[in-house]
């Protein structure tokens, strides 16, 4: 099965899309963004994005951050148990700690 592209191009098989996985609270910016070694931030997200990309937040997360420089495509859903996750772009925090 194919699909029918811009300007006419057929393409036999469609890509699958990448997949992103943020954590605020377990996560780490070194990790690889997969389910088991999330991401931390959604800036670190953001480097990692294209078009087309599933980007999962983890239930309970806060995201004191901005969504800018993301391409057309991407889906965000939530992931986990709790609460839906929060993306606050009005009270941006420029550098922060994790504590326990």
């Amino acid at each position: 099965m194919g699909f029918l592209g811009p300007h006419g191009t057929y393409y036999r098989d469609s890509p699958r899309p990448s997949e992103l996985y943020v954590d605020s609270l377990a996560g780490d910016d070194v990790n690889a963004g997969t389910a088991a070694a999330p991401f931390r931030t959604l800036a670190r997200a953001t480097q990692a994005l294209s078009s087309g990309t599933n980007v999962h937040l983890a239930r309970g997360s806060r995201f004191r951050e901005e969504l800018t420089g993301w391409p057309v495509g991407v889906r965000v859903r939530a992931y986990g148990s709790g609460p839906l996750p929060i993306v606050d772009g009005r009270d941006v925090a420029d550098g922060f700690t994790k504590t326990v």
